[in-house]
């Protein structure tokens, strides 16, 4: 978003420029008050690193994931010998970024394992949980 310090009336001429540098014709703007795209569905899946990480036992993460199109979907948190220890999403998941927070309270220090897996899409991203 952006919010225009002067205030209207103004009009803005925006152009879109292609990865093979071919630009747009121009489209006027004149914009009240704050300006944004719509949550957009991401080109492709992907699945972001916890943030904060690594994660002290007893703090809380948040877990993103994004799919390009809706579907089922499984986002599960796994050890490090492969066993399931939570499961945060199952089921149909809508297009675009979804977050989840992971709860570390009742988790073991160690390495884990966090999967999402849809129509397609299978991918896995480390997670340490660190001594308090």
């Amino acid at each position: 978003g952006y919010v225009d310090p002067a205030g209207a009336p103004y009009f803005y001429k925006l152009t879109a420029v292609d990865i093979h540098g071919n630009e747009s014709p121009v489209a006027l703007a004149q914009p009240t008050g704050t300006t944004d795209v719509a949550d957009a569905a991401p080109a492709r899946a992907f699945l972001a690193p916890l943030a904060p990480s690594p994660l002290a036992r007893g703090a809380q993460g948040v877990l993103r994931f994004g799919l390009a199109r809706a579907g089922d979907a499984t986002l599960s948190l796994h050890d490090a010998q492969g066993r399931r220890v939570r499961t945060f999403a199952t089921g149909r998941q809508e297009a675009g970024e979804h977050r989840v927070m992971l709860e570390t309270t009742d988790l073991a220090p160690g390495l884990y394992l966090v999967r999402l897996e849809a129509p397609g899409v299978r991918m896995s991203r480390r997670v340490v949980v660190l001594q308090r």
